[in-house]
């Protein structure tokens, strides 16, 4: 994502561990990130009901490590931010 996000409202995902690495992947309509080592303890469908430019957001864990996928609405390409935080991960997106 961008370096800073301005204006940006945080969400904030629970994970098992502290999150020590992850991997992203910037796609047309929006980006996912794997985080290895640490599965999540929180649901990110929240996100997409409290940000309009948010159409799809979620988190699945998949054995060992967990992937972040978010979809922004058709058109929209709001600046974003994910930063781990010790056993959390922070997703930052401008309104």
């Amino acid at each position: 994502g961008a370096d800073q996000v301005s204006g940006g409202e945080t969400y904030v995902l629970r994970m098992s561990n502290p999150v020590t690495a992850m991997d992203g992947l910037i796609e047309d309509d929006g980006f996912s990130v794997m985080i290895p080592g640490s599965l999540s303890l929180s649901r990110a469908g929240p996100i997409a009901t409290a940000h309009p430019d948010v159409e799809h957001a979620g988190i699945l864990n998949r054995g060992d490590f967990s992937e972040l996928t978010i979809r922004f609405v058709a058109g929209r390409h709001p600046a974003y931010r994910v930063e781990a935080r010790g056993p959390t991960i922070e997703i930052t997106i401008a309104r």
